[in-house]
């Protein structure tokens, strides 16, 4: 099993988590990003950097799969894709997509985008904390687990 990053909106901390995770694990791990980031100590992740351009990274994740693969998103449409072709994928806060829940998180990130442009509310993104980081971690855990049962 592979799991591919989409890094253009990957927290560092995030990486953290996942580095701390994948160390012993037999996961290979894949971040693509349309810009370079620096590896952290001691890190078992790839990096590809992706000609920067509308889509890139996604477009490089979505060649690279295959089923049974795993992806970290938070990108609600990247996942829908990803998800009809046989990939598990997460968000960085640890939630599991399933296809129910990926559908409402869409409807409401377009009713919330209408208002936004309407001029009726701000978006503003949650700050990525410890709650976070110990949700992304039980997941990949979970994940992790049952790859090695395989």
């Amino acid at each position: 099993m592979t799991l591919w990053i989409d890094g253009d909106a990957f927290p560092r901390r995030a990486r953290e988590v996942v580095v701390s995770r994948l160390r012993d694990a037999r996961i290979t791990c894949v971040v693509v990003s349309d810009r370079l980031l620096t590896p952290l100590t001691d890190d078992p992740l790839q990096y590809e950097k992706v000609n920067p351009g509308p889509g890139a990274a996604d477009n490089r994740i979505r060649a690279g799969v295959r089923p049974g693969d795993l992806a970290m998103t938070r990108d609600l449409d990247l996942a829908a894709d990803l998800m009809e072709a046989g990939v598990s994928v997460i968000n960085d806060h640890g939630r599991l997509w399933e296809a129910e829940g990926l559908e409402r998180a869409r409807r409401e990130r377009a009713f919330t985008l209408a208002l936004h442009r309407g001029g009726h509310v701000r978006i503003r993104r949650a700050r990525w904390g410890d709650e976070d980081a110990r949700a992304l971690g039980n997941t990949l855990d979970r994940l992790i687990a049952l790859n090695e049962k395989l």
